[in-house]
């Protein structure tokens, strides 16, 4: 039993899409600092502006067009809306952020690597003006309806970490570290230095449960290990250890709304994913009952049975919560979006455009 199971499969278009952040049993959680070196860029453009002003928009061409170039480039979907970005990085060398809030980011190194890129000028002040009243409204709806969805969030975290602790007593770690060893030895010898990154491929937010499917695109063989009263996560932990050991280098993705725990693990070397989601298409699955302690998993069945179904109901609220807020951020959206310059914007872009190519080829 896993509230992962009522996540909606989103399918990328491209093979280097992930989440930005997740929001957690203890609020937001942004990725920034794991996605973004600055001393490793050449430039990195923070864009500053209220919802609904084009900034999604304008990193969407600026990486279709550094595509168009020959480049590598990574998205980053916001993880309140699957469907905005939040961050483009290009070739490692550039990156184009939303440094508005919930992901606050400031320039550490001002004009020698980043800059910031203030879409709000293009707004028209007057009209905004206007708008004031219901602005405000909408903003402290947005706002309460959030900090409720979190609260929601965060017995479904507490709940989970209660599961993982308990289910240790019905799994045979002896049996399943075996199992493991077995597992890894026939994977192809590895060239890495066991390195491990965390990447987000699952979140909650506005719009419901989503889960990306980046990894399993590139995925060559999909291992899915099913799930017991939250029995999958401890062979995740175990198997996650030993492939460092090992040398293999992997990503991580992790539990969306209590990040301590793995639900993916991709090996690029070997191009397979280990997965606690079910694809129709698995070439291996590992049934956790196979290391189960039936007097033990007696024991908790029930326990854990009423906790996952308090689970499902807390998610189920807190997806309710984000909705509501969903719906203010998208009133706030047109509201500023009435406002915009989107032709000025758009000759900024082409602008910026000039500037990034430049950028790449010094």
């Amino acid at each position: 039993m896993n509230y992962m199971n009522s996540f909606t499969l989103k399918s990328t278009e491209n093979s280097n899409t992930y989440f930005v952040g997740m929001n957690t049993g203890s609020g937001f959680v942004g990725k920034y600092d794991d996605i973004i070196n600055e001393k490793k860029l050449t430039r990195l453009y923070i864009i500053k502006g209220a919802a609904g002003t084009g900034k999604s928009t304008l990193m969407h061409r600026c990486a279709e067009k550094a595509e168009s170039w020959g480049c590598n480039v990574e998205y980053y979907l916001c993880s309140s809306d699957p469907d905005s970005l939040d961050c483009v990085v290009i070739d490692g060398k550039i990156a184009i952020v939303d440094g508005t809030s919930p992901h606050n980011l400031d320039m550490r190194y001002p004009g020698a690597v980043s800059e910031i890129v203030n879409v709000a000028g293009f707004l028209d002040d007057s009209i905004i003006a206007s708008s004031k009243d219901e602005i405000i409204s909408l903003s402290e709806k947005k706002k309460t309806a959030f900090a409720d969805a979190y609260s929601s969030l965060s017995h479904v975290s507490s709940l989970a970490l209660d599961r993982y602790n308990l289910s240790i007593r019905a799994v045979d770690l002896d049996k399943l570290e075996r199992n493991v060893c077995r597992l890894v030895s026939g994977f192809k010898k590895n060239k890495g230095t066991g390195t491990r990154r965390e990447a987000v491929l699952k979140a909650v937010g506005m719009k419901g449960c989503c889960s990306l499917d980046t990894f399993a695109r590139r995925a060559e063989s999909v291992i899915n290990v099913s799930d017991v009263y939250a029995s999958a996560y401890h062979y995740m932990d175990v198997l996650a250890a030993k492939l460092e050991r090992e040398g293999f280098d992997i990503i991580v993705s992790p539990d969306p709304i209590c990040p301590s725990l793995i639900c993916d693990i991709f090996i690029p070397e070997t191009s397979i994913l280990i997965t606690t989601d079910i694809y129709p298409d698995c070439s291996k699955r590992i049934n956790m009952t196979r290391f189960s302690l039936a007097p033990s998993l007696s024991e908790i069945r029930g326990i854990m049975r009423l906790s996952h179904k308090c689970s499902e109901a807390l998610l189920s609220e807190a997806c309710e919560k984000l909705k509501l807020g969903g719906k203010a951020h998208f009133g706030l959206e047109k509201l500023y979006s009435s406002a915009m310059d989107f032709d000025a914007l758009s000759k900024y872009t082409e602008k910026l455009l000039r500037s990034i190519e430049k950028r790449l080829k010094d």
